[in-house]
């Protein structure tokens, strides 16, 4: 994730981790195939999650804090859907990532 630009300032990476763990990984998972389909706008993502898999594929997800200020967006294939945002920090919190570094709004 990373900061968004402004007239003043370059962006900047906020915070920066790789999910290694299997159970960790599951629960990511389990709360992306969760997600509510959503209406897209144009506002930029403020990161990506990039999906490695043993297979050596890769997808990724473009993050967006949203509008809603309960829930997190991300793009996946040109559609967009929305997260609880709670929910989305306590699985990454439990992945080890600081999830208190991530923006909550690209505005």
């Amino acid at each position: 994730m990373w900061s968004p630009p402004s007239p003043r300032a370059a962006s900047k990476v906020l915070v920066q981790a790789s999910i290694t763990d299997g159970p960790a990984c599951a629960s990511l998972f389990a709360l992306l195939r969760s997600a509510r389909s959503g209406t897209d706008h144009k506002c930029d993502g403020i990161g990506s999650f990039t999906v490695r898999y043993t297979n050596g594929k890769t997808d990724t997800l473009g993050v967006l804090p949203g509008h809603d200020p309960t829930a997190y967006e991300f793009r996946f294939h040109g559609s967009l859907y929305q997260l609880p945002r709670e929910q989305l920090y306590q699985v990454l919190r439990e992945a080890g990532v600081d999830s208190t570094k991530m923006p909550e709004s690209e505005h």
